[in-house]
């Protein structure tokens, strides 16, 4: 789990963000209580729908 996790992070650093969010579900889908994974989602979204607005 941590593995995915610190690899969804590597990847949002990168800007990857649709990747990122994948291995966060990873997370999510061993332990769905991961409240971080969850927070992290949110985050990537946001800055998935400011990449593709241009900003």
């Amino acid at each position: 789990m941590r593995e995915y996790f610190n690899k969804a992070t590597q990847l949002y650093l990168e800007g990857k963000y649709e990747e990122a969010i994948k291995y966060w579900e990873k997370v999510l889908e061993i332990d769905p209580d991961h409240e971080l994974s969850e927070q992290k989602i949110e985050k990537a979204e946001k800055m998935l729908e400011k990449q593709r607005e241009g900003r």
